[in-house]
């Protein structure tokens, strides 16, 4: 089933019946946009909403909104909360952006390190995102993916899978 999203402007780049929350499983191609049923072997094969290189031609933030593993001010108290309670799965990472930072927080063994992300403009003005002092990336969906297949001298393992909350698990801080 092939949809046509015209061209109605929102103050999202995403299509105007697009809820920013949704994850849906899509295939992007010339002629337009495929939903992919949920949970069939294609969906569940891409792993992510998206490809990179299908992304030109959406907004930074609405790329990291679609992702499961991005939180909105998410402190660091509840992103460990989060992540120990998804099993204790080693390398399983959620990141978040909190007081004007990207956090990357990754599960090691029974702790959580916290990694702060840099944000960037470009000579030629694009935004970037880093890490590491030696590579840089065009959204945190190219990052994550790289970092998944690579450790790094600040990212000592590689990542395995990001997390989301369960549905009635309150991730607010408690201060």
């Amino acid at each position: 089933m092939e949809m046509d999203f015209g061209s109605t402007p929102t103050t999202s780049s995403l299509p105007s019946h697009f809820d920013d929350c949704d994850l849906v499983p899509m295939e992007f191609k010339k002629n337009g946009v495929k939903l992919l049923k949920q949970g069939s072997k294609k969906a569940l094969k891409t792993k992510k909403y998206g490809s990179s290189g299908d992304l030109t031609k959406l907004r930074v933030e609405d790329i990291h909104k679609a992702q499961s593993w991005f939180f909105l001010d998410v402190d660091p108290r509840s992103a460990e909360r989060i992540l120990m309670s998804d099993g204790f799965l080693d390398a399983s990472f959620l990141i978040s952006f909190f007081r004007g930072k990207y956090v990357l927080s990754v599960l090691k063994g029974h702790k959580v390190e916290h990694l702060v992300i840099r944000e960037y403009q470009k000579k030629n003005g694009s935004t970037a995102f880093q890490l590491d002092v030696d590579r840089s990336f065009k959204n945190l969906l190219e990052l994550t993916d790289y970092y998944k297949k690579n450790k790094s001298y600040v990212l000592c393992t590689k990542l395995s899978r990001g997390v989301r909350p369960r549905k009635n698990q309150d991730v607010r801080s408690r201060a």
